[in-house]
């Protein structure tokens, strides 16, 4: 570890040309800590790549970019190994997102080097548009009062907490290694990235949180998570898997924390049942119904055993239920 380095920016970037300068400056303009910007282009089409050159040789010692040559998402590689982190803390910011506040990594550093029961903090978001423009809503919608949260913050308030968003991440370094490179089963199973750091980081410490605008969130980037979930023509089928995947990540968090958060997610776990019990109801996907769900299960949804039955029926005999 580079003892000079006290936070190590994190950033990952694809196709943002649109965006990667305000980003790249939100990274510049940080005083009060030493810092490092690690930079990931993941074989971007557009001139991302070129921008971040441009920033990489008028700051040499500040970014350590890397740039891919066959995109790494597409082929679910994860590439935290290549960072090679040398701060004491970890900051986290995507291309298409920005930070605001040139103090925000020396407030965040201050709050948990003065507070070592902390492993991670965190601050309020603005959300805008694509085009930058304010929606008129944060992250989280609601207020959380700037101060230091108990283990476990986020399964007690998860409703609210899970709305923490990314670009105010902020984590101890060595925690941080330990989540990306020897992964927990609950975050291996994740379809996304932001609600299993929150589940383990205030599984183990505290969380010190800002109420305080600090950065900007771009909702419906393009190319973005959650562009291509709103965009897509397989959206329904996505959302199915991704729900899936949810009940199950959540499902590992409750064994891995030894059941002591069942109750907090039972409901949580329930939802994802619900809309998975649903698409096959919608959709006549009676094999996965009968595949997902115990008999038992099934009437808890409120199905009858006539109707279970009729789905059988159907499943063995299709041509004798065609319109």
């Amino acid at each position: 570890m580079d003892d000079n380095v006290q936070v190590s920016v994190l950033c990952w970037a694809y196709n943002h040309e649109k965006y990667i300068r305000q980003c790249l400056d939100g990274f510049v303009m940080q005083k009060g800590v030493t810092f490092e910007v690690i930079i990931h282009d993941d074989a971007s089409t557009d001139n991302t790549a070129d921008i971040i050159r441009e920033y990489e040789r008028k700051y040499p010692s500040l970014f350590k970019p890397i740039y891919q040559t066959e995109n790494q998402y597409s082929q679910h590689i994860d590439i935290a190994k290549e960072f090679l982190v040398e701060g004491k803390y970890v900051a986290i910011c995507e291309g298409d997102d920005y930070w605001t506040n040139p103090y925000k990594l020396k407030k965040q550093y201050d709050a948990l080097d003065n507070n070592p029961d902390c492993y991670m903090c965190a601050h309020k978001v603005k959300v805008i548009n694509e085009n930058g423009t304010d929606i008129g809503y944060t992250c989280p919608r609601i207020d959380i009062n700037t101060d230091i949260y108990p283990k476990g913050y986020i399964c007690t308030d998860y409703d609210n907490a899970k709305y923490i968003h990314t670009s105010s991440h902020f984590y101890v370094a060595e925690k941080y290694k330990e989540f990306r490179l020897k992964p927990p089963k609950f975050r291996q199973v994740a379809p996304v990235g932001d609600i299993p750091a929150l589940l383990y980081f205030t599984a183990f410490g505290k969380l010190y949180y800002f109420n305080e605008v600090m950065s900007h969130y771009r909702f419906m980037s393009i190319g973005s998570w959650s562009y291509q979930n709103a965009n897509n023509v397989e959206k329904e089928i996505r959302q199915r898997d991704i729900d899936k995947k949810m009940k199950t990540m959540f499902v590992e968090y409750c064994s891995y924390t030894g059941g002591k958060y069942d109750n907090c997610f039972k409901d949580v776990i329930r939802n994802f049942e619900l809309n998975e019990y649903w698409y096959c109801i919608n959709h006549k996907d009676y094999k996965s119904l009968f595949k997902e769900f115990s008999y038992k299960e099934l009437m808890g949804f409120g199905l009858e055993k006539k109707a279970m039955l009729k789905m059988k029926l159907q499943m063995l005999f299709p041509k004798l239920f065609k319109s």
